[in-house]
């Protein structure tokens, strides 16, 4: 028995078409493209297969990569970058160090702050070696 979906409009009530138009030969869309496949989860995890990341933990394998291209970061700074919560990334930042990836230092002009930075082991890892 075949089901009859029930739509909220008829498809002549609806515009269809892209609100900017695309131009094959505007590099918007190109770079779009690229961010957006990037970004992707498979991806992502192919990356961190390629790099032998030590632990099958994509949260940690991202703090890394954004370390890695930012140097020390505040947590909450990095949260914001990731787009996550600071409890969150309070979680993933004690597995990265219980595993020994990053460190939490002192910030230099703000003795009440900490960052989070990386060890040599992350570095290797970030870099495939």
């Amino acid at each position: 028995m075949t089901r009859a979906r029930r739509y909220d409009l008829d498809r002549q009530d609806v515009d269809l078409s892209p609100v900017i138009e695309p131009d094959p030969l505007d590099p918007r869309v190109s770079l779009t493209s690229i961010i957006h496949w990037a970004d992707s989860h498979s991806v992502r995890l192919a990356v961190m297969k390629a790099v032998d990341f030590p632990v099958n933990d994509l949260p940690m394998f991202l703090v890394v990569n954004q370390l890695s291209y930012r140097g020390a970061l505040r947590p909450s700074e990095l949260a914001q970058t990731l787009g996550t919560g600071r409890a969150n990334l309070s979680k993933i930042a004690n597995r990265l160090v219980e595993a020994g990836l990053i460190v939490r230092v002192p910030e230099p002009s703000d003795e009440r702050s900490v960052l989070l930075a990386l060890t040599p082991a992350a570095g290797r890892s970030a870099s495939g070696s």
